[in-house]
């Protein structure tokens, strides 16, 4: 299959998440009008767009590329978490639509009463994909997982991920992901 015929087909496509595939189909171009090599070597052996997509995501080395997030959020939704480790997970109550630790309160995913908390290291997960409920600053602990700084805290699947940041000495965060291709 070549980045014509991969335009072709999802062009054609009628059905959901659309709008994600072209997105995808235009990231993965270089300046050229080629495609990337390391979206290529998925694109020439595929026979069809959803073969393209299923490769791309069983390539374990595109995990932390937004592509990636991309195709496994539209496909893959339900497995998308499983892709990753947490270094922490739990579940913990719910009071009046807030999750509480210590003095700080992060809304919940939504109106129940407990939701899954997992705890990832930065770096260790794809954050582009999950919707962001906030950023906030420690001293607090999650689940026994201690966080004295900055965190992010993102809602997916009914679930809170916490991510504590890794800060650089300039004070911001530093960023294991590789900004390369943003879709």
């Amino acid at each position: 299959m070549n980045l014509n015929d991969l335009r072709q087909q999802i062009s054609a496509y009628k059905g959901p998440n659309k709008a994600s595939f072209v997105s995808v189909s235009k990231a993965i171009v270089a300046s050229t009008g080629a495609p990337l090599p390391i979206y290529a070597q998925h694109l020439t052996p595929a026979s069809n767009f959803e073969e393209f997509f299923e490769n791309v995501y069983r390539d374990d080395s595109l995990r932390m590329e937004d592509v990636w997030a991309a195709v496994a959020k539209a496909l893959h939704p339900d497995e998308l978490l499983d892709c990753f480790t947490p270094v922490k997970q739990g579940t913990v109550d719910v009071r009046d639509g807030f999750v509480e630790f210590g003095s700080v309160r992060i809304p919940a995913p939504s109106a129940v009463a407990s939701c899954c908390v997992l705890v990832f290291e930065d770096g260790t997960i794809n954050e582009s994909p999950l919707g962001v409920a906030g950023e906030y600053s420690g001293p607090c602990a999650i689940l026994g997982y201690q966080i004295d700084g900055k965190f992010s805290v993102h809602h997916f699947a009914n679930k809170l991920i916490v991510v504590p940041w890794k800060i650089g000495i300039t004070g911001y965060r530093v960023s294991a992901k590789p900004k390369s291709i943003v879709c």
